[in-house]
């Protein structure tokens, strides 16, 4: 009898344990919500897959954590676990310059291949945003 006493307290006892568990994994998310986004990044004068990062920082009234994420092949996604939240949004776009595109580093440095936007994050789908990257080619 004793033996079936601790048996029944431990399975009382790992049952309150899952319970905890769960509404405290539920229940944590007292932060803003996220949203999923993705789209394209590409040049307007170069036609080539970037690589390189994007970030969303919430800027005005807008709060939240930020949103940084990386450019592949041209095409970001953040998550809902990842992407930004609703509101004002100050984007920071960072893309290598395209191999064999230039002839030597010193004219690859000397082009411009960071961009800011503003843009705002809709509260209702759709969730996607294409940044089309236009650069100042005065000094080329």
């Amino acid at each position: 009898m004793g033996s079936h006493f601790v048996q029944r307290q431990s399975v009382l006892i790992s049952g309150i344990g899952w319970a905890l568990i769960v509404s405290a994994g539920c229940g944590a998310n007292d932060g803003p919500t996220r949203l999923p986004l993705s789209r394209v990044v590409s040049l307007v004068d170069i036609a080539e897959n970037l690589q390189g990062t994007v970030s969303l920082m919430p800027e005005g009234d807008t709060r939240g954590p930020a949103a940084n994420g990386i450019i592949q092949d041209g095409s970001y996604q953040f998550t809902a676990e990842d992407g930004p939240v609703t509101g004002e949004h100050r984007v920071l776009i960072d893309v290598e310059p395209p191999q064999g595109k230039m002839d030597d580093a010193a004219q690859q440095s000397q082009l411009q291949w960071k961009f800011e936007f503003h843009i705002t994050v809709p509260s209702e789908p759709p969730y996607e945003r294409d940044f089309p990257l236009v650069r100042d080619v005065e000094n080329e």
